[in-house]
């Protein structure tokens, strides 16, 4: 058979891509060898939990529970230490009972966060170490609503990676990104998206060295138990686009709990419930390819300046001037301005700014408002919506359980804002519909976002709004707002929203 010169150099060119794609793909996921090990000698009864490997011969992680903690048993985690086949020891941080989780060692400096409860909310801290000297580091417009926290910062001190419940998720925790600037002040927390992030819990994110590749641990998309190992690379600078979420593999993931995946040297270290000694043992199994080691010299200290913008609040239909409330929220930023249209605001750093406003007669407005957004205007018009009868809001964060009628946690925060603009509007009726794709049974899409749009109104009536002012209806997938072909656009068909009827 006669081959031509071009037929050959095609088939090269093929064999050689096809190589260049499958070597990439390997290099993608970590290649294990061996057996999990478990590691007993610092393995207790009670909770391993937050693993942070800050070398083969240094761990710090949080012990949940235990008895010597402060506050005893009850206490929700304390940071433990163990170096150089040393004796394990309680790190005295802090001597209050909060939580307590590693997420850095950057040299001699020791980064970790505190959780504390404090009248029926949480709040939490950053802090960073040398010696003794404890000093807190400062994450403009930072929010965590829920009692869990958990991070990775990356080698070059660049990026921190934070699992959290902020005022703005997909579920519960979501995994997020702060950037550094080149001064040295940290930006706002900027969610990953919905590759990412699912309705369900994310956790103990760790981002490779490269700044692209990284690791986490979910109960939302599915795998061999309650919490898997997912590995996802960054495709681009926006932190927005990710390629699929894969799962690292039986090796790892069981039908236990792991959480805490991360790879320093020759292994990979995590936390897993399986045959465990306690609840949750630290575990780890040797890496094919060692991870060299990483010596960049990183400081934690902030630097800040003072730059300023004015707001301008308009009426969206005739660009008048609308007096409302403004409200700025976050760690360095939380404050109100009352019945302004106008407003010359001053920050300490050029950071993401979450923004909100209302105004009686006008649907409120929540922003997020990027850095790069600040650094490009001085000056921002803020339009708000007129309330009139046809008016229809999507409510993007009211999530249900997966084919039930329970509400994810965190859906009642924007559910109380529906309550809100109904007090402060008490002459205004709304009709709350529930919608689902396409997908399966019509007959039983119907019956479920019917029943979802009922569960919202109930929801409205049991905070004391009059049942003759919340109307309901479910019209299952019959009325969607995007293509139902493709996963991407067929979720946006999954939602809640009310129209304004009177």
């Amino acid at each position: 058979m006669h081959v031509s010169l071009t037929q050959i150099g095609t088939r090269l060119f093929l064999m050689l891509f096809l190589l260049i794609i499958s070597k990439e793909h390997l290099m993608a996921q970590p290649d294990f060898e061996g057996e999990v090990e478990s590691l007993d000698s610092l393995n207790s009864p009670y909770d391993e939990r937050y693993l942070l490997a800050a070398s083969e011969n240094a761990f710090y992680f949080s012990r949940v529970k235990n008895p010597v903690n402060p506050g005893g048993a009850e206490n929700p985690g304390d940071i433990w230490l163990v170096q150089n086949q040393e004796p394990i020891k309680r790190v005295n941080f802090s001597t209050s009972q909060s939580l307590n989780v590693p997420i850095a060692l950057a040299g001699s400096q020791f980064l970790f966060a505190e959780v504390e409860e404090r009248f029926a909310s949480f709040t939490t801290r950053f802090f960073f170490t040398a010696g003794q000297e404890k000093k807190e580091m400062t994450i403009p417009y930072f929010s965590n609503r829920g009692a869990e926290v958990s991070g990775h910062l990356s080698s070059d001190g660049r990026f921190l990676v934070l699992s959290l419940e902020g005022n703005v998720t997909y579920g519960v925790e979501d995994i997020y990104v702060c950037i550094r600037e080149a001064n040295g002040s940290w930006g706002a927390p900027k969610n990953l998206g919905n590759t990412i992030n699912t309705p369900f819990q994310e956790f103990t994110p760790f981002l490779m060295p490269d700044g692209k590749t990284i690791y986490w641990s979910s109960n939302g998309l599915g795998g061999e138990g309650s919490f898997d190992v997912f590995e996802s690379t960054r495709l681009d600078d926006t932190w927005q686009n990710w390629s699929k979420p894969k799962n690292i593999g039986s090796q790892v993931n069981t039908q236990g709990a792991e959480i805490s995946f991360q790879l320093s040297g020759e292994y990979a270290y995590f936390v897993s419930t399986q045959d465990s000694d306690g609840y949750g043992d630290l575990k780890r199994i040797a890496l094919r390819d060692p991870l060299p080691e990483q010596k960049d010299s990183i400081s934690l200290e902030n630097k800040v300046e003072k730059v300023a913008w004015t707001f301008e609040i308009k009426d969206e239909s005739d660009g008048t001037s609308v007096v409302a409330d403004l409200f700025f929220t976050g760690l360095q930023v939380d404050t109100s301005f009352l019945a302004v249209s106008s407003l010359f605001f001053e920050l300490k750093e050029v950071q993401d700014l979450n923004f909100s406003a209302s105004a009686k007669g006008y649907l409120p407005v929540d922003l997020l408002i990027t850095a790069s957004d600040l650094e490009a205007t001085e000056t921002f018009e803020i339009s708000m919506k007129p309330l009139s009868i046809g008016t229809t809001v999507q409510l993007q964060n009211v999530l249900f359980q997966r084919g039930t009628t329970e509400f994810i946690k965190g859906s009642s925060t924007e559910l109380d804002k529906v309550v809100d603009l109904l007090q402060q509007n008490p002459a205004m009726k709304i009709l709350v519909k529930g919608h689902t794709d396409n997908i399966g049974d019509p007959t039983r899409n119907l019956r479920l976002s019917q029943q979802r749009a009922k569960k919202v109104a109930d929801y409205l009536v049991s905070k004391g709004i009059a049942f003759n002012r919340v109307q309901n209806k479910g019209y299952g997938g019959n009325s969607p707002i995007a293509s139902n072909d493709r996963e991407e656009t067929r979720k946006l068909n999954r939602r809640v929203e009310f129209t304004i009827i009177e």
